[in-house]
């Protein structure tokens, strides 16, 4: 009987450890998928919503507007050509 116990033991023990491997190895792509996403709606650089960024956020923002039945105000501004401005006003410079 101790023989048929001490297996069923390691048996469980076993269960157990893959059942913690198998959330550590979740959790983990949870978080790498989570970072892919922010990457593919945000520019890296500025951290400013891209296209694809600007769609979902403004989805969202439309919808709630609509269920609320709210106006909604939206400005947009081109900056294709901010790199016109000269670097060293655009620069902060301190005494």
């Amino acid at each position: 009987m101790r023989n048929a116990e001490s297996r069923v033991f390691a048996e469980w023990n076993r269960n157990i450890g893959v059942a913690l491997e198998y959330l550590r190895v979740r959790t983990k792509l949870e978080s790498i998928n989570q970072r892919i996403l922010i990457s593919s709606i945000r520019d890296t650089l500025t951290g400013i919503y891209n296209r694809k960024g600007y769609n979902r956020f403004a989805d969202a923002i439309f919808r709630k507007a609509c269920d609320e039945n709210k106006k909604l105000l939206i400005i947009m501004a081109d900056l294709d050509r901010l790199k016109m401005i000269p670097t060293d006003i655009s620069k902060v410079t301190t005494p």
